[in-house]
């Protein structure tokens, strides 16, 4: 991802598109320097976790031509101060759907995200409209980040009484993932 925005940045600066170029650096030093001070916390507000969300779905956004939309729906039963989540669990996911679910999208690309409370638990849904999951290449390839957002998964349901799954459907008409 980072390397991605420092191409973004220096193609706009080749293209002679300094306001864009700003604006994305402005976004992506605002974005890291949001993920650095969350990392060092076990559980931050889920409050934070969306802030970081937009900021990075605004610079994905930027980086392709504005083609795809996203909404963040948050359910009145949840209360984004008091529910804590670990840091950095929901971007892998969506970090997938912009990178995968829009990329053979030339406009029209919608992502939808949306935060419930369900038996107690915080649930998250992360919807979009691209082609759906290559089974045959993420057989071969697998995310780093989802990789290590399973393992901590993991280790948060043998130190906690809660268990937390990852559930993917995915079609021709998209992906839907449900942390919960």
């Amino acid at each position: 991802f980072i390397f991605n925005c420092l191409n973004s940045i220096q193609s706009f600066i080749m293209s002679h598109e300094r306001e864009l170029a700003m604006e994305y650096l402005s976004k992506f030093a605002s974005l890291i320097r949001q993920n650095l001070n969350s990392s060092s916390y076990q559980f931050i507000p889920l409050d934070a976790e969306i802030k970081m969300l937009k900021n990075y779905l605004d610079l994905e956004r930027l980086r392709f031509n504005n083609k795809f939309e996203y909404n963040i729906n948050l359910h009145e039963n949840v209360d984004p101060i008091a529910v804590r989540i670990p840091p950095l669990l929901i971007q892998p996911y969506v970090e997938n759907a912009v990178l995968h679910g829009m990329k053979q999208k030339e406009e029209g690309g919608k992502i939808d995200i949306s935060l419930t409370i369900e038996n107690d638990t915080l649930c998250i849904v992360i919807k979009d409209n691209g082609p759906g999951i290559d089974t045959s290449e993420s057989k071969d390839k697998k995310s780093l980040g989802m990789s290590i957002t399973q393992r901590r998964i993991a280790l948060m349901n043998k130190t906690s009484s809660d268990n937390y799954y990852i559930n993917t459907i995915s079609s021709s008409k998209g992906t839907e993932i449900k942390i919960a």
